[in-house]
């Protein structure tokens, strides 16, 4: 049996990164054992040789997430022991809204992608696959299909007794973030007949941060927090709208046809709500419109073709690895 080594932001609690986890597990964990490559949640995330970690490895699954960062490398993703071997790199995105780069960074993660071992890149939306190709050149095609989360199967809605709004925040680390236009948002949707659920997003440390923040906000409403991710699947699944700072909390929301108010302005949910036709629902922490944009969310929700499209279009994504992955494996 041969094994394959997953190369991400594992471990840490974050929400998005572990459903990425679950479903490299679920996917190729059905052919192939599955290992993660580090050992440590800090640096250097090794505790002995890259090269010696990378022998016991058949090949390499390195994402998802926004791992392109023009400005700074990871010896964690972008460490070239790991081309000592396949290496698919799948649904990675690039944080262009980062306007500081390094032109040493992209030389670097240039030669990492145009290596021959690299046998599949796979870019969460075109404006991602669009900067890869022309920053870093990569030999092989960019495919392009939305976030590998759209793939999974999602377990069925939770049942709440009443219309419920879920409103997720996270811990930023340097950030002393005002939610006062969140608490007055909460503040019509309580008064209009909706109950509000405070989602902590995460899980083990992670999740005591950002639980920290949750409970600082001044809304009426209980605290969801849970360390099973199927079980924050389906309650995001159940809620008649979301308003989120995690990414992840969008594209949740957005598989099973909840409206979301994506907070903040980064390049992965901008690109998301674009691709649905939803730019409206992007929002931010002093958006006073906020309250009008979900209840017009809610209205108006996105078609189940646009949703079908995803899931299908992710999958397919998913399949490709997984094909390559048995291709490479099997002829190591």
């Amino acid at each position: 049996m041969g094994k394959v080594g997953l190369v991400g932001f594992f471990g840490w609690g974050n929400f998005g990164d572990e459903l990425f986890l679950q479903a490299w597990n679920d996917q190729i964990g059905r052919t192939y054992e599955c290992g993660l490559v580090h050992d440590m949640l800090e640096q250097p995330y090794f505790s002995r040789p890259t090269r010696e970690v990378a022998q016991e490895y058949d090949a390499f699954l390195i994402g998802g997430g926004d791992l392109i960062t023009p400005n700074k490398i990871s010896p964690l993703y972008w460490n070239s022991s790991w081309l000592t071997k396949p290496v698919c790199i799948a649904s990675v995105g690039v944080p262009t809204w980062i306007k500081s780069r390094s032109s040493d960074v992209i030389n670097r993660m240039s030669q990492f992608f145009r290596h021959e071992n690299v046998r599949l890149i796979w870019a969460r939306d075109a404006e991602s696959a669009d900067w890869i190709v022309e920053n870093l050149h990569p030999r092989s095609c960019v495919r392009v299909h939305p976030d590998m989360v759209f793939s999974m199967d999602l377990p069925p809605r939770w049942h709440y007794a009443r219309p419920t709004v879920g409103v997720a925040v996270r811990h930023r680390r340097g950030h002393r973030d005002d939610f006062s236009a969140v608490e007055r948002a909460c503040g019509q949707l309580v008064n209009a007949g909706y109950d509000i659920v405070k989602i902590v997003l995460a899980t083990g440390e992670v999740g005591d941060r950002d639980e920290a923040v949750a409970s600082s906000l001044s809304i009426s409403g209980e605290i969801l927090r849970s360390e099973s991710l199927p079980e924050l699947v389906s309650k995001i699944g159940g809620m008649s709208a979301i308003i989120s700072m995690k990414f992840h909390g969008t594209v949740v929301a957005t598989a099973y046809g909840v409206p979301a108010v994506a907070l903040g302005g980064t390049s992965k949910s901008k690109n998301l709500l674009r691709r649905i036709d939803r730019s409206e629902m992007l929002s931010s922490l002093d958006d006073d419109r906020m309250y009008e944009k979900l209840t017009a969310g809610m209205m108006l929700p996105v078609p189940s073709i646009v949703t079908d499209y995803l899931k299908s279009s992710a999958r397919e994504g998913m399949d490709a690895v997984r094909d390559r992955i048995i291709e490479v494996v099997e002829h190591v």
